[in-house]
């Protein structure tokens, strides 16, 4: 009305970080702000009689009274993004790794030299550099990284000669991030894993093979004498001791996988290597 007026203000602000390991100081904010009013403002003709009563003191204006008041208050707060409880990290211990990355860049992976043994197996008969026959076992391997945009669906990006059951071959198929490291924070733009991936020909000769025994087929008598290898360096000038890095974190898929994503694919059976392997790490 015109003698009385009441007001009042809600204002609620809830941020969303875009991962769950925030730091001390950059909390999203969850507040609450709120506030009411009011005013009263009503004439009075009976204080304009008071005033009047006083001796020497006539008043001809109006008398009025006044009244009015307000409250505010702001309950802060931060956003429940960890099973609903208000969390915050001092340290998530982040950089404290310093990792060297060996599989991202295949151009610094080369052809490694013939492995030389106490037997001589790799080597034919001879450990000279300038002697051809010593990559006569050297099969064939090949390494690559698998490009995204293989994986796409839309225009031209994906080549019409690959279906999608190519693509869902176990030894091609996309690696989201999530399917090795499982309590990473999801990504906004959840890329694909670049992983590299080797291809080993025994029967075919490798690079800088220059054997002339081979069969009616072109392909090399005994592939299971045969071996295949890269190599790369860590170029880096961090000492490895100095800051305690002492360990190698890998993956690596099974290579000894019963046929394609475990079936027959278009009736040729796996011929994959079924009897396992061995993994050396020499320092």
């Amino acid at each position: 009305s015109d003698d009385i007026n009441f007001g009042g203000t809600f204002l609620y602000l809830n941020e969303r970080p875009l991962i769950s390991r925030v730091s001390i100081g950059n909390e999203p904010a969850r507040n609450m702000k709120y506030g009411a009013d009011v005013n009263i403002q009503k004439d009075s003709r009976f204080l304009t009689k008071l005033v009047d009563a006083i001796p020497f003191i006539q008043t001809k204006a109006p008398s009025n009274v006044s009244f009015n008041a307000e409250i505010a208050q702001i309950r802060p707060g931060t956003s429940n993004v960890v099973n609903g409880e208000e969390t915050s990290y001092i340290d998530d211990f982040e950089a404290t790794a310093t990792p060297f990355n060996l599989g991202n860049n295949i151009l610094s992976w080369k052809l490694a030299h013939t492995p030389i043994t106490d037997d001589g197996e790799f080597t034919s008969g001879s450990d000279l550099n300038n002697d051809l026959r010593l990559g006569y076992k050297h099969a064939k391997m090949s390494w690559y990284i698998i490009d995204n945009i293989f994986y796409r669906n839309s225009g031209t990006s994906k080549p019409a000669n690959i279906t999608d059951e190519d693509r869902s071959n176990n030894y091609v198929r996309q690696i989201p991030p999530k399917e090795i490291f499982q309590n990473q924070d999801r990504e906004v733009i959840n890329t694909n894993l670049p992983t590299l991936d080797l291809a080993y020909y025994p029967s075919e000769r490798g690079q800088y093979n220059f054997n002339p025994d081979l069969n009616t087929d072109g392909y090399l008598q005994n592939p299971e004498a045969n071996w295949g290898g890269i190599t790369r360096a860590i170029t880096s000038d961090v000492d490895f001791d100095k800051n305690n890095i002492e360990y190698i974190d890998f993956w690596m898929m099974d290579p000894f996988l019963p046929g394609v994503n475990g079936r027959v694919l278009d009736g040729i059976e796996n011929t994959n290597n079924t009897t396992g392997g061995k993994l050396v790490f020499k320092d």
